[in-house]
């Protein structure tokens, strides 16, 4: 009877390691489907396509500069762009089913990567100005560009019976001529002064900039 008993307790001992080993070829988590996958890349890919577009015009934009300061600016930020193209194309280029935990972060950073790069684009041409003059000449440049489509904001804006659209759009023309006014007569242009200038300068052209966006869409763009 004992020598019964012997080996069903060795069985009894090794079924919860048998369990283990069960356990551990079961997966950790079920993976996204290729259809998730699938949207996140289209997503991103007709991000890409106005994102391609205005890198490219601001690449012709250096290439006409015939200013020797204006050619050596662009120069080192066309690098970084072309960098972070190219790594937002390989984070596209990677992605693949996996758990689900992995794949949204995947996505928060492929798509946080592509806002910063739009960002960086967006600035590109004021960021590669050299000096007070010429910042306040590419600031001007950069409205100039919003004015057709303020106007046509107007025309659909005055369709609006409760004249919120009105208000909004006059608001920001308003803001634009302000913006215009505060370049003409920023106290300090001096060199050491010049960073913070600029920076400013940008940050409020980029505020207008986002809200044209939001009242007058470009018709034209894909992917926004």
């Amino acid at each position: 009877m004992r020598r019964l008993l012997f080996p069903l307790a060795l069985l009894v001992a090794a079924a919860p390691l048998v369990a283990g080993c069960d356990n551990d070829d079961a997966p950790s988590a079920a993976v996204v489907p290729e259809a998730d996958v699938e949207r996140l890349r289209i997503q991103l890919f007709q991000q890409t396509i106005p994102l391609d577009a205005d890198l490219a015009a601001v690449e012709a934009d250096a290439a006409a500069a015939t200013d020797t300061l204006v050619q050596a600016a662009y120069a080192p930020i066309l690098a970084r762009l072309h960098d972070a193209r190219r790594s937002l194309q390989a984070r596209m280029d990677s992605l693949r089913p996996m758990p689900r935990a992995a794949f949204d972060s995947t996505a928060a950073q492929a798509l946080r990567a592509s806002e910063r790069l739009r960002v960086a684009v967006a600035r590109a041409r004021l960021d590669a100005t050299p000096t007070a003059d010429a910042l306040r000449a590419a600031v001007d440049a950069d409205l100039a560009r919003l004015d057709g489509r303020l106007s046509a904001a107007r025309d659909r804006a005055e369709a609006d019976t409760t004249g919120r659209a009105t208000a909004l759009l006059d608001s920001l023309v308003a803001d634009r001529a302000r913006l215009v006014e505060r370049l003409r007569a920023y106290p300090d242009t001096s060199e050491a002064m010049f960073e913070r200038f600029r920076e400013r300068a940008i940050a409020d052209a980029l505020a207008l900039r986002a809200r044209a966006d939001r009242l007058a869409p470009d018709s034209t763009r894909v992917g926004r």
